[in-house]
């Protein structure tokens, strides 16, 4: 079960032992018995920095066909 959800400021805590701040995104997996799991949501520009990686990797002739990709095989 993965919970998703804008960290709220009032539970001082759990939030200064994650080392977020208000608005951080998070993911919270349950891992057993008062066991659980967090990892950062990544922002908009992380994820952008990550896409900016394969920037050039395709061959310049190449052509995204939307229609295409979406028709059933």
């Amino acid at each position: 079960m993965i919970l998703s959800w804008v960290v709220p400021c009032g539970s001082r805590n759990v939030v200064a032992a994650l080392g977020l701040k208000e608005g951080d995104r998070v993911e919270i997996q349950v891992a057993g018995m008062k066991v659980f799991t967090t990892t950062k949501t990544p922002s908009e520009r992380e994820l952008l920095a990550r896409l900016r990686k394969f920037r050039g990797r395709l061959p310049a002739s190449f052509k995204f066909d939307r229609l295409a990709s979406n028709e059933d095989h």
